[in-house]
């Protein structure tokens, strides 16, 4: 089969572009799949001519570190990169659209912002640094509770688990001195008890963060060697990570 055909066939389906990051020379594998979803009028075009997907793709990226959508028309090499997703369909049977690939088996999506997040529960109990790295490993990460939304769906996934029951659940937050920051080493923010009620110890030993609860789930502080469930997180976005 002549190499032409065998991209458009893959690309009926499926995205898949190796991409060399910054001045790394690791590869990575990022991956889309295709959606009748239109661009929106606050898509950002590429200025220049875009021969394919895949270019259109590397070119998102290059603009920007995050995206939710990339569109592509062949007809015009036009290319939209998505990263607000409010506006108006820019309606056209030209466009070929591309979204991150749907939540893996075991997690349960659920629509935040601009985006899906994908929640998984992981009843096995393991330390902070073995939840960390099982989440990690599976792609994502401990579930960041950076705003009153994203704690009010933890709640929501969470309240069946628990069943009435008590449960304690490692999320992202180790303490440095005296402030709490998440994995990315960003500082957690100031109103950060209004997003999840803090009840600590201040114990110099207990450095990192769980939510613990039945039906209401405030934040607790405990050293990272207890045995706790985790909860995993991984957002629908197409991402570089330095």
């Amino acid at each position: 089969m002549p190499l032409r055909k065998m991209l458009h066939s893959f690309f009926q389906t499926c995205f898949l572009i190796n991409l060399l990051i910054s001045d790394s020379t690791q590869w990575v594998n990022l991956y889309g799949e295709k959606t009748a979803t239109y661009p929106k009028s606050t898509c950002s075009e590429i200025p220049y001519d875009v021969l394919s997907a895949a270019s259109c793709f590397q070119r998102c990226l290059g603009t920007l570190r995050i995206h939710y959508m990339f569109s592509y028309s062949k007809d015009q090499h036009t290319c939209m990169c998505c990263a607000d997703l409010s506006g108006d369909d820019l309606v056209s049977p030209q466009w070929i659209s591309f979204v991150p690939v749907s939540c893996k088996d075991g997690y349960v999506t659920y629509n935040y912002t601009n985006t899906q997040i994908c929640l998984k529960y992981v009843s096995t109990p393991c330390t902070y640094p073995e939840a960390t790295g099982y989440c990690q490993a599976d792609g994502g990460d401990l579930i960041r509770l950076d705003s009153q939304l994203k704690h009010e769906i933890a709640t929501d996934y969470l309240l069946p688990i628990a069943n009435g029951s008590t449960i304690d659940v490692w999320i992202q937050g180790t303490k440095v001195g005296n402030d709490w920051f998440f994995h990315d080493g960003s500082k957690m923010p100031e109103d950060f008890d209004a997003i999840c009620p803090l009840a600590l110890d201040n114990n110099v030993n207990e450095t990192h963060l769980r939510v613990h609860g039945s039906s209401t789930f405030p934040c607790w502080d405990m050293v990272p060697t207890r045995r706790y469930s985790f909860l995993c997180e991984q957002y629908r976005q197409f991402t570089i990570y330095e």
